[in-house]
């Protein structure tokens, strides 16, 4: 019961996006990082009768409440005489509250949402089962960009530099988020961003200010057309008709979409819980998912395998064919029917796995996963020292050829080991064809993206008559593709005056 409940809470946290956890550009970040600089819900206050937001910013390192008397009884507990912690008072109210305001206080984060409903309850602001209206987080990000900054166009801003300010929600209903806008609007002022500066995130997709409020699907994030690095989205991981597994879980099944906002339509079609029926559909976070190398298992003469379900069996193949499997029975607990040992059974080869030896010891060392990662990664650094070092001279085919192995082995190495840490071993044949594909698919998207890539900057050299480079330095914080496509919407404003100026001479 405890480890299907573990199991519930860990597969709503793949489910759910929520304000616990951002994933932006390649990093997560929890709520208990550093990265989670406020903690907000709004509520309805049982004293005043009204709806008020609360929170707590470690950018101030201070409660911010739009209801004064809230702050002052705040106030005075926490200067009030410690409360002992009494374990024969269940509720104990005022001593939650006062080691929720010290944690909040000695902490290096915003938060967590029940130490803010405690603190209230311990001033019976809210009553004990009462849920608020509505709950968020600011998070401050990672948000490095891609050009050189210069100060001759440096703009005035209220997000740090390299960061960008996200502001998550519970709820994925915008309708819903916007009824408390000016009260949270309040509490991100209150930190000291712009709320016009800022991204928000109620349904794991990023939307600039203007998108959110006019109802829009985001474009200009993370779920744009130009892709970012080749392996970031969930186009570059999966494809429909992937047979994937839910990370650190037995839930597994097959890709029925991929969408833009990097989420996976999964169709499960294996799982232990109830909770998670099999031919149920659900929307995964990509990076919550992982190719499944069990059922692409290719059985040869020889190999010694276990019938799943019946780990007591195990036999060794003599014949394959095609997607069948004949087997000899070389062990059973059964003397007798049809499991019995020296039986034939002609079985599919998705109902067996392959016996690895019990000890490491047993096996060579060339077939020991960890192993193999350490020699990938040996010859990977060999290989981009080449790449990189002073005075090499390569023909353009050759420095082709070897970028393109550098970038086969990281992408190769990153993926293994994301393989060693869900538990693989041995570096299999099924674990090769599984990772060749994959690597392949991730060669593919990142030459594409160079190429879009390379092509922007010779449209962008056109349209400046400039050096990429002294483009990069003229421009702050503009990425290449807004570059070009705000120098192609001037000319065609441009384009549209000189049009009119012209048919005015000609009228009169």
């Amino acid at each position: 019961m405890i480890d299907i409940y573990k199991y519930m809470i860990k597969f709503k946290s793949l489910l759910l996006e929520n304000p616990d956890t951002v994933y932006y550009k390649q990093k997560t970040y929890s709520y208990t990082s550093p990265a989670n600089r406020c903690a907000f819900l709004v509520y309805k206050d049982e004293k005043s009768s009204k709806n008020a937001i609360f929170g707590y910013s470690v950018v101030k390192k201070d409660f911010v409440c739009d209801d004064s008397d809230v702050l002052k009884e705040l106030k005075e507990l926490e200067n009030s005489k410690d409360v002992k912690y009494d374990s024969n008072n269940r509720d104990q109210l005022d001593y939650w509250a006062q080691q929720g305001i010290k944690n909040l206080k000695n902490g290096n984060n915003g938060g967590g949402h029940l130490q803010l409903e405690n603190i209230l309850k311990g001033m019976g602001r809210i009553g004990i089962y009462a849920d608020p209206l509505l709950k968020g987080r600011i998070f401050e990000v990672d948000d490095a960009k891609d050009v050189v900054d210069d100060s001759d166009l440096k703009i005035e801003s209220t997000i740090p530099s390299g960061k960008a300010i996200i502001v998550t929600f519970w709820d994925a209903r915008r309708e819903k988020i916007v009824k408390y806008k000016d009260q949270y609007e309040k509490v991100i002022e209150f930190n000291g961003y712009d709320p016009k500066e800022c991204l928000y995130e109620p349904s794991m997709k990023f939307y600039t200010y203007t998108e959110f409020y006019t109802n829009e699907e985001p474009k200009s994030i993370e779920s744009k057309p130009v892709q970012p690095l080749a392996g970031t989205q969930a186009s570059d991981s999966f494809s429909v008709g992937d047979k994937v597994k839910v990370k650190g879980m037995n839930v597994a099944g097959v890709v029925l979409s991929v969408s833009a906002a990097n989420t996976i339509k999964l169709k499960v079609n294996k799982s232990d819980l109830k909770t998670v029926p099999v031919g149920s559909e659900f929307d995964f976070p990509y990076y919550g998912l992982q190719l499944d190398t069990s059922h692409t298992t290719k059985f040869k003469v020889g190999d010694k395998i276990r019938l799943k379900g019946l780990t007591d069996i195990t036999g060794k193949v003599t014949h394959v064919d095609g997607k069948h499997i004949t087997i000899e029975i070389t062990s059973s607990k059964y003397s007798f029917g049809a499991f019995r040992q020296g039986r034939a059974l002609k079985i599919l080869a998705s109902g067996a796995e392959l016996v690895q030896p019990q000890s490491d010891d047993t096996v060579t060392a060339s077939v020991k996963l960890d192993k193999v990662i350490d020699d990938k990664t040996q010859e990977f650094v060999e290989k981009r020292g080449k790449l990189h070092s002073t005075g090499a001279t390569f023909t353009p085919a050759e420095k082709q050829n070897l970028e393109n192995e550098v970038d086969s082995l990281e992408i190769e190495i990153k993926i293994l080991n994301d393989l060693l840490t869900s538990g693989e071993k041995y570096y299999t044949d099924n674990v090769k064809d599984v990772v060749a594909t994959s690597v392949q698919r991730k060669l593919d998207a990142k030459q594409k993206e160079k190429q879009d890539r390379y092509s922007l900057i010779a449209q962008a050299e056109k349209q400046y008559g400039m050096p990429i480079a002294q483009i990069r330095q003229k421009y702050r914080n503009v990425p290449l593709d807004q570059l070009v496509k705000k120098e192609s919407k001037l000319k065609e404003i441009l384009r549209s005056i000189l049009y009119r100026r012209k048919f005015a001479n000609d009228k009169y």
